[in-house]
């Protein structure tokens, strides 16, 4: 182990390669203070403790000796430098525990292959971007836009205005049409006068998936005047059910309540010449691995046109992407996002859009029943976003 002091650090690193190799191992590298009077007037140096690696000294001097016994190489090629003189040489029991040392630079290298792996700063962490940006960026925010893809987007405009990223209203306008473009074209429920259309509806406990199937079963049966049916799974909550039922003698569509695949088959045929047949499943935990099997195997029997993930606004946000990430294994073709009126700002919707990958089919915005359901408007929710 070796003290190395030099003007700067790029001369004290090439004294060490040239004194103990490529393979020397950095212990410590500081600034220190070199001359003076009582600390004042010194000039600044790097001051850096360097050592060999004596398991690695002692591979490659096991090969030279392999290597002169075999007569590949001559004594002079592979003799090993000479030693310091002995004056310079630390004591032996000031030897430091290289076990230790290698554990404690492994965890250094991790750490610094953890930050190498961060993203960038952003323009704005820099003070790059235009005030008009800046302003933006606290609006998506406060709309619960997360950080990261509010920056991600802010950047995408900046790059695309130029110089024009300056102006308040060439900002917001680029701003508005691309969240919109982010949301997706919008897909709800299509029928045709030929063929049934099976739609089922998964998602978590407590996200209003049964209050939002009556929804939309008054909205085709009552307001398009379609034969709508409806099946439920949802066996694990009796008031669920009786819910059902209840919404179904009101808005006149049978409800048949299932506890099985063979039972859910055996509905689906007596309901073959219905134009829309809803199907209503129970509340799974996105951690529970059990829950989502038997959710999966339910679909199979089902063999749904649609699924739609029904997730609410109101969630946090770790909870909704975890379970977004979950359900989407099972086989999600659409989402429906439900209380947009409790909710702060759309930024969620936003990023379960991005995230996912699936068209918003509808949102919901209140608890009246068949109202408070409508097709998802990108523009309307961008809109919000900005705070209009």
């Amino acid at each position: 182990m070796k003290r190395y002091v030099a003007a700067n650090l790029q001369e004290a690193m090439a004294r060490v390669r040239q004194d103990l190799g490529r393979d020397a191992i950095i212990l410590h590298t500081q600034k220190i203070q070199v001359g003076g009077f009582w600390g004042l007037f010194g000039k600044t140096m790097v001051e850096v403790t360097a050592a060999t690696d004596e398991d690695r000294a002692a591979t490659t001097e096991a090969a030279a000796a392999q290597a002169r016994a075999a007569g590949t190489l001559s004594a002079a090629a592979v003799a090993p430098a000479a030693s310091p003189p002995a004056a310079a040489a630390p004591h032996p029991q000031a030897q430091p525990d290289l076990s230790a040392l290698r554990t404690e630079i492994n965890a250094v290298k991790e750490m610094m292959q953890q930050f190498m792996q961060r993203p960038l700063p952003s323009p704005a962490q820099n003070g790059k971007w235009s005030e008009p940006l800046q302003a933006l960026l606290a609006q998506l925010e406060e709309a619960g836009v997360d950080r990261a893809l509010a920056e991600s987007l802010l950047a995408e405009v900046s790059g695309s205005l130029g110089e024009q990223a300056g102006s308040s209203r060439a900002a917001r306008e680029a701003l508005m049409a691309l969240v919109t473009r982010r949301f997706g074209q919008p897909q709800g429920i299509e029928l045709t006068e030929k063929d049934r259309r099976v739609v089922a509806l998964v998602g978590p406990t407590g996200v209003g998936k049964t209050t939002t199937l009556a929804k939309l079963a008054a909205a085709f049966a009552l307001g398009q005047k379609k034969n709508v049916a409806l099946v439920t799974a949802d066996t694990y909550r009796i008031a669920a059910v009786e819910q059902l039922r209840t919404y179904g003698e009101i808005i006149g569509v049978p409800v048949d309540v299932v506890f099985s695949e063979q039972e859910l088959r055996a509905a689906l045929g007596r309901h073959s010449k219905r134009d829309l047949v809803l199907i209503d499943t129970a509340g799974r935990s996105p951690r529970n691995t059990a829950q989502m099997e038997e959710l999966a195997t339910l679909l199979a029997a089902a063999r749904p046109d649609e699924t739609h993930l029904v997730l609410s606004l109101t969630t946090g946000h770790k909870e909704a992407f975890d379970a977004a990430d979950q359900f989407g294994r099972v086989g999600v073709d659409h989402l429906l996002l439900t209380k947009l009126d409790e909710c702060i700002g759309p930024g969620l919707a936003l990023g379960l859009a991005v995230q996912l990958g699936k068209p918003i089919s509808y949102v919901t915005t209140g608890q009246n029943v068949p109202d408070d359901i409508e097709l998802c408007q990108p523009e309307r929710l961008a809109a919000r976003l900005l705070g209009e």
